[in-house]
């Protein structure tokens, strides 16, 4: 208390220049703070037991499954705003770090993961391109017919311009 009322009165007394200092220093303190609480794991909010989602990358203690499932997850959710290109150079790295601890039992469920994945992108861009393909084509064509018929004055094939109804009448009563 007798500590707060010396704080207090020294902060009464000090000028606009001091005040800003001891501010931006108060400010360097907590981002320092919060900083060491991220990548130190000084205090972290990490759990292992009551499956609680883990806050950072070296504060997480991996002792359980679910611990690294929540780990896996964290990962995730950092890497959501990531373009392909840095996903991949992240995977690759992790994959190479890790060469030595999985089984092939282990190895063979993330290729057959890692092939769903790749499977279902190549099915997504593929009904993409065939897609665009054929409204390209569709387009295409369409000007391409739009430019005979200006140029030639449009369509005179009776049976597609009339259809079959009028040539079976001229064909019942000609005769």
């Amino acid at each position: 208390m007798l500590a707060n009322k010396l704080k207090y009165a020294l902060e009464a007394n000090e000028t606009a220049d001091e005040r800003r200092r001891r501010e931006n220093a108060q400010i360097e303190a907590a981002d320092n703070e919060l900083t060491n609480e991220m990548f130190d794991g000084g205090t972290s909010k990490a759990t292992s037991s009551n499956g609680g989602v883990v806050s950072s990358v070296a504060g997480a203690t991996l002792k359980k499954k679910q611990d690294h499932v929540n780990f896996a997850i964290t990962v995730v959710n950092k890497l959501s705003d990531s373009t392909p290109f840095n996903i991949s150079a992240f995977y690759k790295e992790l994959t190479k770090k890790l060469k030595g601890k999985l089984s092939p039992e282990a190895l063979d469920e993330v290729i057959d993961s890692l092939t769903i994945v790749r499977e279902g992108t190549k099915k997504k861009s593929g009904n993409e391109t065939t897609k665009e393909a054929n409204k390209m084509k569709a387009k295409a064509e369409k000007q391409k017919q739009k430019a005979h018929d200006d140029k030639f004055g449009g369509n005179y094939y009776e049976e597609e311009e009339y259809g079959d109804a009028y040539g079976q009448l001229e064909e019942d009563y000609m005769f």
